[in-house]
């Protein structure tokens, strides 16, 4: 059973940023202040000293080695020396350490810390013992400047840095091993360490993710997200005729959610051509279906939109992989289906249709636009093609494209519903009722935030934006406003498909956010 303990139970600060536990005691430092809960009872006691600025310090991280707790502020690092129960600003005690700290650890008999001094950094060392504080070079030289992140255990030392990887000490004879970059790192900022006996976790951010080190074998592994919501950022979704959620991902390629096995299944890495298998280039491969910008269902297939042409998943024939339509270096920004063809446009400016019954593309039907294409779609028997310059159509059955909205203005995205064509530009948020009519700008849009999807649910029009999730009337009246602080994963809605009894939210920087549709406020 879970227990919500905020500042209604005498917490300083409801946001907290570090913990650290000590016997039966769990030490909190919060944005504001420092706090813990005392033994089996877990009653919050808020600490008060006079090392501490008034109002609260701004707390880092806390710390607890032996004798001593560590509190780490902005305004500078101090202890509680727990014999003698009097707190000490760490800066009277040594010049080693004159204000706070970036990171700090405990293994090996003592506490570390990496100070910045100047326009540097500092590793310094607390032996539990002598109790004296000394800076540690070791014999290997590092770049301290670029030092971040520390984790340690009676054996090893290990020092995160900014784009340069992790190095890790041997306490015992003092030798020294560097894993840089690329490999088997990525470039980025090895931000957090956590020590697990045989294993080492370390993140890398802000898009190196998870990483495990087996110190037995010396063996690095990736830990990519297969369970679970499949990535932090999500494009686009669809709901399949047999109930299966496609998600398309930001750099994650393209995955599907069962529910009867409430199982997520990867489609990244087995590739197929004509339903046979395909060659594999590898995880590092340039041509990788990583960015699935599109999803369109069509009978028992679905089509994907990606950042290396088109593909398509066949539940049946290819259940664990896809098949590669191409052309490898296409850009689908948008996927639509008329008159028995899937057509799609890309980056370029040019609309391209395939026709899936002759398993090859329609080159007679190919058009463009002076412009490169961030969506499409087919509405009442003509397409409609948002652009750099501006808004689109041409008629099914022929023509040339022409200007739609008669503005230049760049116009990204265009959504179909039962209400009209809604479209979204650098001006707001416009509704077309029909192909003669004009657009209407709806009021307070442009505050909104940018419009990244549009979907109707019986009267209610949902609005996914970068500043949470609007739901509006038929006539793009307000009605309700959602985003983080009202339970969502993450302010920006990229993709929105409604399902039975609820609605699947495609979220950036949150996976997906599933909600009940009675929690919604849907006009009727």
């Amino acid at each position: 059973k879970w227990r919500t303990i905020n500042t209604k139970d005498g917490r300083p600060h409801n946001r907290v940023v570090a913990m650290a536990k000590d016997g039966d005691d769990l030490w909190l430092g919060c944005r504001l202040g420092l706090a813990v809960l005392r033994g089996k009872d877990r009653e919050v006691e808020v600490i008060e000293a006079p090392v501490f600025p008034r109002g609260g310090p701004f707390m880092m991280g806390v710390m607890a080695s032996g004798q001593y707790i560590w509190a780490n502020h902005f305004a500078g690092l101090v202890r509680l020396d727990k014999g003698r129960n009097r707190w000490e600003s760490v800066a009277r005690l040594t010049g080693l350490i004159p204000k706070h700290v970036l990171s700090m650890a405990h293994g090996g008999g003592a506490a570390w810390f990496l100070a910045p001094v100047g326009a540097g950094v500092q590793l310094v060392r607390f032996d539990d013992k002598t109790k004296v504080f000394a800076k540690w070079p070791p014999a290997q030289k590092l770049d301290w400047s670029k030092a971040i992140s520390l984790a340690a255990d009676d054996t090893e030392l290990f020092i995160g840095t900014q784009d340069n990887g992790l190095f890790v000490f041997d306490l015992r004879n003092g030798r020294s091993v560097h894993y840089g970059c690329p490999r088997p790192l990525p470039k980025g900022t090895v931000r957090k360490i956590m020590v697990d006996g045989d294993h080492v976790w370390v993140s890398v951010l802000p898009y190196g993710g998870l990483w495990r080190l087996t110190r037995s074998r010396s063996a690095w592994k990736h830990i990519p997200a297969r369970t679970g919501t499949p990535a932090s950022h999500v494009l686009s979704l669809c709901l399949a005729k047999d109930g299966r959620l496609y998600v398309g991902t930001l750099a994650a390629g393209p995955w599907v959610f069962d529910p009867r096995k409430a199982r997520w299944t990867n489609l990244n890495l087995k590739l197929r051509r004509q339903g046979r298998p395909y060659a594999y280039f590898g995880e590092h491969s340039r041509i990788r279906w990583d960015n699935i910008y599109a999803i369109l269902p069509v009978g028992d297939k679905v089509w994907m939109g990606t950042n290396h042409g088109l593909i398509a998943h066949d539940p049946v024939k290819t259940p664990a992989g896809f098949e590669i339509i191409g052309p490898a270096k296409m850009v689908c920004k948008g996927l639509a289906l008329a008159e028995n063809l899937v057509w799609t446009g890309g980056a370029a400016g040019t609309v391209h249709a395939y026709d899936p019954a002759k398993g090859a593309w329609a080159e007679d039907k190919k058009w463009s636009v002076p412009a490169a294409i961030h969506t499409l779609c087919v509405w009442d028997k003509m397409f409609y093609v948002a652009t750099a310059k501006g808004l689109f159509r041409k008629p099914l059955d022929g023509g040339k494209p022409e200007p739609a909205l008669g503005a230049s203005t760049d116009v990204y995205g265009v959504w179909p519903t039962p209400a009209g064509l809604w479209i979204a530009s650098k001006a707001g948020l416009c509704l077309l009722k029909n192909h003669q009519a004009k657009s209407r700008l709806c009021r307070g849009s442009p505050a909104w935030g940018r419009v990244n999807c549009i979907q109707q649910s019986g009267n209610a029009i949902l609005v996914g934006t970068s500043s949470g999730l609007f739901v509006c009337d038929a006539a793009g009246k307000l009605r309700a406003f959602y985003n983080a602080s009202s339970g969502l994963g993450a302010n920006g809605i990229c993709a929105i498909v409604p399902g039975k009894g609820q609605i699947w939210l495609g979220t950036l920087g949150a996976g997906i956010s599933r909600v009940r549709t009675a929690a919604l406020k849907l006009p009727e």
